[in-house]
């Protein structure tokens, strides 16, 4: 099987300043020589110049397949994801596969590989942001292109934990921390890192992953959203008495912190958002952490391990 060659390839990253992108990137870019970031804004084209000035960064509209067009001339490798809670989340992930299919039908070699990044349980109809990857998946499968789909789960790192730490009552009690779902409910979580470290391996030996599916989970067993908010507090010494707000006051958090407030948001996107929550208030993502240990080679990082990294200890 022929791997990839990192030293001659363009890698392209449709959506370059997102957080899989760059937490991807200090992996790949010891090897990978050219790389090629599309943006949107000129915030994030500022912010990567300076965090990754080695890299292509090309301003794209990916609503409008000229540029589109534009973005994938010239690239080997196309790894995508969707923006989560775009109101046309699905109608970008087709614009992109359509302008890479088509490159394909008139030089059947140029673009070596397509990794979709999507969601555990694509199937999940209930969930807006899970179930607009479904026809993204579909229409790569469909497209004749030399693809890989990754399915991660929930990632620990949606968890402010240093945040949550700093909320340390005066009086030495416990943190006191209401998820915004009922924290009796079960998830298989995955990190950042184990990620990008099955994402490194898929985009580097590429002929052996080709026309598969990957789940992306490093929990081996479905754990407790609360016992992951206390195991991860732990690890700093501190305790932590894990409650539950009301469904509206949990919507109402996400679309600021998302958004600025509900005012603001799209009304797609906070019906979205909505049905997100009181799913996850109900059901849990679960999935299985062989693949992801298979990938890597060892298991994946536990919650402690997580909580230690981004506390630095």
């Amino acid at each position: 099987m022929m791997p990839a060659d990192p030293s001659a390839e363009t890698l392209l990253f449709t959506i370059g300043a997102g957080k899989q992108t760059v937490a991807l990137l200090p992996v790949l870019i010891p090897k990978w020589k050219k790389i090629r970031l599309g943006i949107r804004s000129d915030k994030s084209l500022s912010r990567l110049q300076t965090s990754f000035p080695a890299t292509e960064i090309i301003k794209t509209d990916l609503d409008n397949p000229n540029s589109v067009n534009r973005l994938i001339q010239g690239v080997s490798v196309v790894f995508h994801f969707g923006p989560s809670f775009h109101t046309r989340e699905s109608d970008l992930g087709l614009c992109v596969i359509d302008a890479a299919a088509a490159i394909n039908r008139t030089n059947p070699v140029t673009i070596k590989h397509f990794v979709l990044s999507s969601v555990v349980g694509s199937q999940l109809a209930k969930l807006p942001n899970h179930a607009c990857k479904r026809p993204v998946e579909e229409a790569l499968m469909e497209s004749g292109l030399p693809y890989t789909i990754l399915q991660p789960t929930f990632r620990m790192d949606v968890f402010p934990l240093r945040i949550i730490l700093n909320q340390k009552p005066a009086d030495g009690g416990p943190i006191v921390y209401k998820a915004a779902w009922r924290p009796e409910i079960k998830t298989s979580f995955v990190t950042l890192r184990g990620q990008s470290e099955a994402a490194s391996v898929v985009l580097e030996e590429r002929e052996r992953h080709l026309y598969a599916t990957y789940l992306l989970v490093s929990t081996p067993e479905p754990i407790l959203y609360a016992e992951f908010v206390r195991r991860a507090v732990a690890v700093a010494g501190e305790r932590i008495e894990v409650g539950y707000q009301r469904y509206e006051e949990a919507v109402a958090l996400y679309l600021g912190i998302l958004f600025g407030g509900e005012d603001k948001a799209d009304p797609e996107v906070r019906d979205g958002l909505q049905r997100t929550l009181l799913y996850y208030k109900h059901r849990g993502l679960l999935g299985s952490s062989t693949q992801l240990e298979w990938l890597i080679g060892r298991k994946g990082e536990t919650v402690e391990e997580w909580a230690r990294g981004v506390l630095d200890l």
